[in-house]
């Protein structure tokens, strides 16, 4: 059931966002009624323990909600026990599955959404369902438990699609009878773990900004006035003709010089976009102000809108990007009375970085729309 419930959330939740699969090794650590294993008896050289390390295998499959939480499922089988002397001691095979909400710390807010290291906190819910180490022998309690999982990742990215991963994972169980004695508090059991993570899939292109056609008010129709009655002509009067003027002395005017418009001779700053996004920042508002003034008072220039990307993602997902960033600029401008045919797009996705992509700071500066004046 609860494998069908996240399944059926990640494809709901996840049409067109990453997907990440890890695979990992790790260690059951027992406390309960028998004792205390918690990070301790890691090896043991005491020859009469039989098995002291309680290892497993396990796989993790995650899907990215948000830029703050992803939804997973998890899954761990391998050995579980505790050993106190040969007379008393348990050991099995366990196999544990959890689904679990994640808050990641690099969201943006805490570190940087590009940051290589990517700590993390989840919890969960889910169910372990406990089993004999071989048929020979009855040395735990077989069943199956209702478990909370909690804890935290540590992961490193190496490049977009790899990353590995330190887990820690504390499992509050709802019973008290796996290692055969029911006392107060029911066992816990700590799983530390190691693995790499792969990031699959590929975002869909973003939708481009729909921009409304301006309306047209048709000018009004003449009002057609009806012609007047002509008049009757008046009888033709004769008079004396006068002496002839001379003739007048024309005097041309000086011809005034056109004025010539200065040309601009500053400079237009770019507007910088978040990772993945064509919304304009509130802070570069004052740049396309500045840039909307120059166009007032320079109105026989032209401009070109050029929108860029940074590298992360595939080049046609980041040419479109690029395309969106210009046409929300010049959606800004057209917003602001400055006349649609003076503005020209242009959208070079990754191709023209302004700096190289090797560093969080280098890829903002390129995620960005640049101006150039025409004539």
């Amino acid at each position: 059931m609860i494998a069908l419930l996240a399944f059926s959330t990640l494809y709901a939740q996840n049409a067109d966002r990453r997907i990440g699969l890890g695979v990992h090794v790790g260690k059951n650590e027992y406390s309960g009624d028998l004792g205390n294993g918690l990070l301790f008896n890691l090896f043991e050289s005491n020859d009469n323990v039989p098995h002291v390390f309680y290892g497993f295998l396990g796989m993790s499959l995650y899907a990215y909600l948000n830029p703050s939480f992803d939804i997973g499922l998890s899954g761990t089988f391998g050995d579980y026990g505790f050993f106190v002397n040969p007379e008393e001691n348990f050991w099995g095979k366990k196999t544990a599955i959890s689904l679990r909400l994640e808050y990641k710390f690099n969201n943006g807010y805490i570190f940087s959404e590009d940051s290589r290291f990517a700590p993390s906190v989840f919890a969960g819910v889910g169910g372990a369902s406990y089993a004999d180490k071989d048929k020979m022998t009855s040395r735990i309690n077989h069943g199956v438990d209702v478990i909370t999982p909690v804890g935290f990742n540590l992961k490193y990215f190496f490049n977009d699609w790899l990353a590995t991963r330190y887990q820690m994972t504390g499992n509050f169980t709802y019973q008290d009878k796996r290692d055969f004695i029911e006392r107060d508090m029911n066992d816990f059991f700590l799983q530390h773990s190691i693995g790499l993570i792969f990031s699959l899939g590929k975002k869909e292109a973003a939708a481009p900004i729909a921009i409304a056609a301006p309306v047209v008010t048709p000018a009004p129709q003449p009002v057609v006035q009806p012609e007047p009655e002509p008049e009757p002509e008046p009888e033709p009067v004769v008079e004396a003709v006068p002496e002839p003027e001379p003739e007048p002395v024309v005097v041309q005017e000086p011809v005034k010089p056109e004025a010539v418009e200065p040309e601009f001779t500053g400079t237009l700053q770019n507007v910088l976009f978040d990772f993945d996004s064509y919304e304009i920042r509130q802070k570069y508002i004052p740049i396309l102000e500045n840039v909307v003034k120059v166009m007032r008072d320079f109105p026989n220039t032209r401009l070109d809108i050029i929108g860029h990307t940074d590298n992360v993602g595939s080049p046609a997902y980041n040419q479109e990007l690029s395309r969106n960033r210009a046409e929300a600029v010049k959606a800004y401008l057209v917003n602001k009375a400055i006349q649609a045919g003076r503005l020209s797009i242009k959208y070079e996705g990754e191709t023209n970085p302004a700096v190289s992509n090797e560093t969080p700071e280098n890829r903002e500066l390129n995620r960005r729309v640049e101006f150039k004046l025409l004539k």
